[in-house]
């Protein structure tokens, strides 16, 4: 049945919370904003979906999980290859032992763009320009923040290690049994005079109890298995898994057909991600992308641009979500707030 009536647009998202018959919301802003407006609708009494990333800093992530039980809700993150079929496939094949022991896997995407130099100009008549900012730190408006290139300014972003990372890097995570770094470096380098503040390329080497990870910007040459563009891939004694959008790549090519026996790792298939998480809506179960898995994927993409910015090798506690004796590096894990904007 079509219905006409008009869409309700609001300025100030608290109006919107504040009604009784939305049970759910879908939290599609920047990503510095993500954190807040999330933990508002829980306190609210809402189901989340939220695109990655999931925070913009990894105390706002601790407090958004904290938020999200302490309330009851139901909260998805936007890391939809997690319903794909071949995907699920992909991490049984892995957990199962089929490519035997694993001890590398990697990650790849482009590189970053690059801008010159854009001028202030004012807003357009229809932004709110303070509103957008939020909690970010107030700065004069330039057509190159809103309404996509946010991503490339630190501010509001992460570049496409916290863009595309988040989606790849998950992938490796659930294949590799949600382990979490104990150590992150990172080397890289700036486009000369570009106005975004992301680099052009970036290379990050995370070191995990049983594994170890390295994130490609841009893609390895040659590439070790699969197709260029983006890309995860497992390493094992005894054979390897490429996987990306378009399919699985294995070798041995017959790794891919691989019966699962009744003792290995099975995942369930679902229809689709936006229908798994309705149904958790109704259920009250959690999704395959719960609030604390998405957290850990976007906090170890996190740690990357951190080790990146600080340009040394950073040890990681996992537990306590803190690095190990450098407090100047725990420093990054939180951010000023713009008043009035608290979490």
């Amino acid at each position: 049945m079509c219905c006409n009536r008009p869409v309700d647009t609001f300025n100030v998202y608290r109006k919107l919370l504040d009604r009784i018959d939305v049970d759910v919301v879908v939290i599609s802003t920047p990503d510095h904003w993500h954190a807040i407006q999330a933990i508002h609708a829980a306190q609210a009494g809402k189901d989340i979906y939220c695109e990655k990333p999931m925070t913009h800093t990894v105390e706002e992530g601790r407090q958004l999980v904290s938020a999200v039980r302490r309330y009851g809700r139901v909260f998805q993150l936007g890391t939809q290859q997690r319903a794909d079929d071949h995907f699920r496939r992909a991490v049984e094949l892995v957990r199962s032992g089929k490519l035997g022991k694993v001890k590398l896997c990697r990650c790849w995407i482009g590189y970053n763009p690059h801008s010159g130099y854009v001028p202030e100009q004012q807003p357009p008549k229809e932004l709110d320009w303070d509103m957008w900012l939020g909690p970010a730190q107030w700065r004069p408006y330039r057509p190159c923040y809103h309404p996509f290139n946010w991503r490339w300014f630190w501010d509001f972003g992460g570049g496409l290690m916290t863009d595309w990372g988040v989606h790849l890097i998950d992938i490796i995570l659930w294949g590799m049994g949600d382990e979490l770094p104990v150590t992150v470096e990172a080397k890289g380098r700036y486009y000369p005079d570009s106005f975004y503040d992301v680099p052009q390329w970036m290379e990050v080497v995370y070191e995990f109890p049983s594994y170890t990870l390295i994130w490609h910007q841009p893609p390895p040459n040659p590439l070790p298995l699969g197709r260029p563009g983006h890309g995860m891939y497992f390493e094992g004694d005894k054979g390897r898994l490429f996987v990306d959008r378009g399919g699985i790549v294995t070798d041995p090519p017959d790794l891919i057909h691989e019966v699962l026996g009744a003792s290995d790792f099975r995942l369930p298939r679902v229809s689709s991600h936006q229908r798994e998480f309705l149904e958790c809506v109704k259920t009250r179960q959690r999704p395959t992308c719960d609030v604390e898995v998405g957290h850990c994927s976007t906090y170890v993409c996190i740690l990357g641009n951190i080790a990146f910015r600080l340009g040394r090798k950073l040890r990681w506690d996992a537990q306590k979500e803190q690095f190990v004796g450098d407090e100047e590096a725990n420093r990054w894990l939180t951010k000023p707030y713009r008043k009035p904007w608290t979490l």
